[in-house]
């Protein structure tokens, strides 16, 4: 496999220091890690609002609001366990309780609960996490998860799962060109889950070329590193699994696709993975 060695410096040094306070927070709080404690103390802050402990949490007033916030930190708990301990159960199953634990507050929202955090609120209202939970549920082979939130409503992405590649060719003509669409946003954004910069990754799989998938894969991950750190690139992984449907494979060597993630047994352990119960929020 071709190992690509292209990361700017702001990349090396991020990995650095994460790691280093990440190791830090494990030493001081007897193994527990800052995702953990981040969760714990979000359930305190919404299961106990009053008097407020100065825990670095503001009181989060509503459980779609919490659970959506819950799911950030299991995201960013699953790079740790890959990224800095290289532990892939963990890794996966933290991406597993991702899935479960955003679409918990997707429920919670169509259910009609207010939501009073207006950063998350705005989250829902443009989508903006409608790739992000699809390309992650195709990850961790939560098919039905995914089959639930990416309905069918013009998605590229659920057109490709379902192979109906005639569909897929005809949205894609609308997209606009991936490498312009890098330079475009490079100041704005950091890990592309769009289908704006999928157009090439989407086309190469259509036109069952392997090499020119494996260049778009490379792009990708040049750009992505160009941003911040992401260990895990959710969208490659689902990107491959695609392309294994038509054949193709990929042939490089890279962090953010571990190969753990593409195992045909992919295995959970989902009566100890669990997100936490209200009565007993117990984090793991």
């Amino acid at each position: 496999m071709r190992k690509l060695l292209y990361k700017t410096l702001k990349w090396d040094n991020e990995f650095k220091e994460h790691k280093k306070v990440m190791d830090d927070l494990v030493k001081r709080n007897d193994g527990a890690g800052m995702n953990q404690i981040n969760i714990e103390r979000m359930l305190h802050t919404y299961l106990y609002p009053e008097p407020v402990p100065r825990i670095g949490f503001p009181v989060i007033h509503d459980e779609c609001s919490l659970w959506y916030q819950i799911a950030g930190q299991y995201f960013l708990w699953s790079w740790y366990d890959y990224e800095l301990k290289t532990d892939m159960e963990n890794s996966v199953s933290h991406m597993y309780l991702y899935v479960l634990a955003i679409t918990k507050a997707y429920e919670l929202r169509t259910s009609g609960i207010e939501i009073t955090n207006n950063a998350i609120r705005r989250n829902f209202q443009e989508s903006k996490d409608m790739n992000k939970i699809c390309f992650s549920a195709i990850a961790v082979n939560e098919f039905p998860v995914f089959e639930k939130y990416a309905d069918g409503n013009g998605r590229i992405i659920t057109a490709m799962f379902h192979e109906d590649y005639d569909k897929v060719q005809y949205l894609i003509q609308e997209l606009p060109d991936t490498e312009e669409m890098y330079k475009k946003n490079k100041n704005y954004m950091s890990y592309y889950f769009d289908d704006i910069f999928l157009k090439d990754l989407y086309l190469s799989i259509l036109q069952q070329d392997e090499e020119a998938f494996n260049k778009a894969l490379i792009n990708r991950i040049r750009n992505v590193r160009g941003g911040y750190i992401m260990p895990v690139d959710v969208v490659s992984l689902a990107m491959i699994k695609f392309a294994r449907k038509q054949g193709l494979d990929y042939g490089i060597d890279v962090i953010e696709i571990p190969k753990f993630f593409l195992e045909d047994d992919l295995k959970i352990d989902k009566e100890k993975y669990k997100l936490p119960d209200m009565n007993n929020p117990v984090v793991v």
